[in-house]
């Protein structure tokens, strides 16, 4: 895959840009936006709580595009706000619990994303026979990725349940062994 320009943030060091980026085309492809990665760099590399004023400044990005970055961060709680400490200005952090944020968008959008890919192997498995023999569509291989799906399921909510979870244990129980 070519990689991604970086947008010229002339104001910031060029490093800074490029992490900025680069995170950005990372949470992109795990199927949020890159502005979703760029406010969650700018909060999570920041000294002290910052405000959604200090994150525009820096990324150069209009106060609607951030303001729904961290309504969405907020929501899959990998930001948290802080008491206001001044009328009408909220201040973030990010969560420092990975395990947690992990868990929160497994829970909060992985999971639903995998009930509706049953409920249309279901709904699909309810059509006739012919129908899916003129479209050339096996029944087996059907029940199979429904069952695939299911599996996926029990997987994701076993994974969901546990209260004390090693974040390092979790991320090597996904490595492929070979």
């Amino acid at each position: 895959m070519a990689k991604k320009p970086v947008a010229t943030k002339n104001h910031l060091p060029r490093a800074y840009a490029e992490l900025l980026s680069s995170v950005g085309v990372f949470m992109q492809y795990w199927g949020f936006k890159e502005v979703h990665g760029q406010v969650w760099v700018c909060i999570y590399l920041a000294e002290e709580p910052i405000d959604a004023a200090h994150i525009i400044g820096q990324l150069k990005l209009s106060k609607a595009a951030i303001s729904l970055a961290i309504k969405d961060l907020l929501e899959y709680k990998v930001i948290h706000e802080l008491e206001k400490t001044k009328p009408s200005t909220r201040r973030y952090v990010s969560n420092p619990d990975l395990a947690d944020v992990i868990f929160n968008v497994l829970r909060f959008r992985e999971k639903q994303m995998l009930n509706v890919v049953v409920s249309a192997s279901k709904a699909f498995l309810d059509c006739n026979k012919e129908e899916m023999s003129k479209i050339h569509v096996s029944r087996e291989k059907l029940k199979q990725l429904k069952e695939m799906s299911e599996g996926a399921q029990l997987i994701l909510e076993q994974i969901l349940k546990q209260d004390d979870v090693d974040i390092v244990q979790f991320l090597n129980l996904l490595q492929p062994s070979f």
